[in-house]
């Protein structure tokens, strides 16, 4: 009977309860005076048990009043026609104060990406605030807004995140990191984000298994605030959807998560736990959180490339006016340390997270006994072994593992032979060390060579994909890129014209060749992206070129010469003589199609193409 309150108690009010327990608790109540004269003390113990679990289970108002609605008003780019932009459209999602002093909201970057206008109203009120956005990550889904009207944060407060109370030994132990202690205050929720952030560890703010959660937020279905609950289900390591190239830690729960969702809070003891963000479409109640470990990740990264006046309204409409100085960028080097703020071309202050470090080398599992016995592992070694190391200038591996090595452990964590380290009685990827700590850190590191056990240390590094998720940088927002010669529309291969294909099928419907550039290959000096022949605007000068036999192929070569990017096309393509010929090789790993143009009937064509096709120029690079 009282864990039936219990849940009704979390579906009701305080009064129900208190009723239920008054009519349920006479009968027994009367006996217990009639045999003892007293009421029964274990009664009331587990009565009030009950009640304090069910007090510890609401939402207080102060936690919903926290808790915003974000409207963005969205124009996506046409990446199969990249001059142009999509239908407008609303969509609408969550978002909660993370920092109250510095005027941050949190939010999911899905639901304000490629928005023209951003929105947000608190709780209770009828009113829209335009809000900026300040910092972005679509590696792992996460976006800063802040709102310049003082009205807009009125008593408001910031969600506490889930971290300890007491500050961990200075040693790596249970945690893989050395950590600060926080500032010395009465309550965590007292203390400074930027403190708290900074001397977080890699498992700090991991829920127990069967923790109970609440999730807050505006799904469908209405217009005010929702709260639904559940338990944590598993900790785990997942692909964010919005990102194809990151396995991130998640925390998977039972809380019914909907379309609006997105971006709110999932809160425990009147702490946030996670970040609702997606779910699982062809399943029920199996839904994902982003944890506290990479929402400090984040933050940590954000206050460490721009200060904390760059975040206030005022400063930030202050430097915007101010014209700034245009610095050196190396391209798709998103591995690169991000310059000081005052050195970025902002574009209304904001920043893009740099994305998340990796090892840089392929790894397979110990697990058979010949390999063991070969390689000298004793049945107490465990770990996994270094099958081929990316020769890439930003693999950490490079230089220091070698194939054939069998890593150990890495921070002083111990590596089992599935890839995996524990933390309590649970075990997640070894990875998620790397992904936690700051690019450029010195990582140390135990590998089995030539029988015998060496201490290294690898710098962590972030390697870019040769295929981006989106089309963001650490300057932030750009238009997709493309370059039109003689008709024919070339532009680099990225996620999001991928997902042109259909935003729920593009995996099975869009080119095979193209997928596989996407999901397994890196950038590198020789080819930094993909170039992809887009469409063929039919001319008399491309005449007899079918559109359905070369669009949607990789450009592999132009004249013989291998292109690198689009930039690099667009330098070729500029050398050329207006007497000479032009070679556009096609394919996928060798050449399947060319197209041959002359190249000064090609250049007079291109004028005509963009007056009868309304192409504002003849490139966007």
């Amino acid at each position: 009977k009282l864990q039936f309150l219990y849940l009704i108690g979390n579906a009701g009010s305080g009064g129900i309860l208190r009723m239920f327990l008054r009519l349920c608790g006479a009968a027994a109540h009367g006996a217990c005076r009639h045999a003892a004269g007293r009421p029964s003390q274990r009664w009331w113990r587990a009565a009030r048990a009950a009640q304090q679990r069910w007090s510890s289970g609401a939402v207080s108002q102060g936690m919903m009043n926290s808790v915003v609605k974000v409207f963005a008003t969205l124009s996506k780019p046409n990446y199969l026609v990249p001059w142009t932009r999509k239908v407008q459209q609303t969509a609408t999602g969550s978002g909660f104060v993370v920092d109250a002093r510095r005027r941050l909201l949190i939010t999911n970057a899905h639901v304000i990406l490629d928005a023209a206008l951003i929105e947000v109203r608190r709780e209770g009120t009828s009113d829209k605030f335009v809000a900026k956005l300040m910092y972005v990550s679509v590696d792992c889904d996460l976006a800063l807004l802040t709102v310049a009207e003082e009205e807009f944060w009125a008593d408001l407060s910031a969600l506490p995140l889930f971290f300890p109370e007491e500050p961990a030994a200075a040693a790596t132990g249970s945690t893989g990191r050395r950590r600060k202690a926080p500032p010395a205050a009465p309550a965590c929720a007292s203390h400074d984000l930027k403190d708290l952030v900074a001397a977080a560890g890699p498992f700090d703010g991991i829920p127990d298994i069967q923790q109970a959660v609440k999730v807050i937020g505006y799904p469908l279905g209405g217009d005010q605030i929702s709260v639904t609950s559940g338990v944590v289900s598993r900790v785990d390591m997942q692909t964010y959807a919005v990102c194809i190239h990151n396995n991130l830690m998640a925390i998977q729960i039972d809380a019914a998560l909907n379309p609006g969702n997105s971006g709110g809070p999932a809160v425990a003891n009147e702490k946030v736990i996670g970040v609702s963000f997606q779910a699982l479409s062809n399943a029920e109640s199996i839904s994902y959180i982003i944890p506290v470990p990479i929402i400090a990740h984040f933050m940590r990264v954000y206050f460490a490339t721009t200060s904390a006046a760059a975040a206030a309204p005022a400063q930030g409409k202050k430097r915007a006016q101010t014209k700034q100085p245009k610095a050196k960028y190396v391209e798709h080097d998103r591995g690169a340390q991000v310059a000081k703020a005052e050195d970025l071309p902002l574009l209304s202050s904001t920043f893009y997270h740099p994305g998340f470090c990796t090892l840089g080398c392929f790894i397979q599992e110990p697990v058979n006994v010949h390999l063991r016995t070969q390689l000298g592992l004793k049945r107490s070694q465990t770990g996994v072994l270094v099958r081929e190391i990316l020769n890439l200038p930003r693999s950490a591996a490079k230089g220091v593992l070698k194939p054939n090595d069998v890593l150990l452990s890495v921070d002083g964590m111990a590596i089992s032979n599935d890839g995996t380290i524990k933390f309590g009685q649970r075990r997640i990827s070894f990875s998620h060390l790397l992904h936690f700590k700051d690019y450029g850190e010195r990582v140390p590191i135990e590998v089995f060579r030539d029988k015998k056990v060496k201490k290294l240390s690898i710098k962590n590094m972030v390697i870019p994909p040769l295929v981006h998720s989106h089309i963001y940088n650490p300057y932030f927002d750009q238009k997709p890129k493309y370059l039109s010669f003689g008709g024919i529309v070339f532009t680099p291969l990225t996620v999001p014209y991928l997902k042109e294909w259909g935003a729920d099928e593009w995996f099975n419907l869009c080119p095979r060749a193209l997928l596989q550039a996407a999901f397994y290959d890196y950038a590198s000096p020789e080819r930094a992206e993909v170039v992809v022949l887009e469409q063929i605007l039919t001319h008399k000068v491309n005449q007899g070129y079918q559109p359905e036999h070369f669009q949607h192929h990789a450009l592999l070569a132009v004249n013989g010469v291998k292109v690198r990017s689009l930039q690099h096309l667009d330098s070729i393509l500029s050398a050329l003589r207006d007497d000479s010929y032009v070679r556009f090789s096609v394919g996928t790993t060798r050449e399947t199609g060319c197209l041959v143009l002359q190249v000064k009937a090609a250049r007079e064509a291109d004028k005509e193409v963009l007056e009868f096709f309304s192409i504002p120029k003849i490139k966007h690079i």
